[in-house]
């Protein structure tokens, strides 16, 4: 966590990013879906962390998203599956970061 609050960012502010590193991160009993080994592994979860990050969006970045998962859902899927809301709420969240 401590990396992530360090990056030179011009999003989320300081108070936001301070908010976040102190909600931690939960470990969860869930596999990556594709492995033969999912009954095994775990999770790193930031849910949390994640819903306070979405709540601090600005609208136009819930826009850029909720078109994303539209593109999604009526183009893409009925040929790929791998492009899910959680790979689409990472990248918004990412791209925000440096174009607030």
């Amino acid at each position: 966590m401590q990396t992530w609050a360090n990056r030179t960012r011009q999003w989320p502010p300081p108070e936001v990013v301070e908010k976040v590193v102190a909600m931690g991160a939960f470990v969860s009993p869930i596999g990556y879906k594709w492995s033969a080994y999912n009954h095994m592994e775990w999770r790193i979860c930031f849910k949390t962390a994640e819903t306070e990050l979405g709540n601090n969006l600005k609208d136009t970045q819930v826009k850029i998203y909720v078109i994303l998962k539209m593109i999604v859902n009526d183009i893409l899927k009925p040929q790929t599956k791998e492009i899910t809301s959680y790979v689409l709420k990472n990248i918004v969240l990412w791209l925000s970061e440096n174009h607030p």
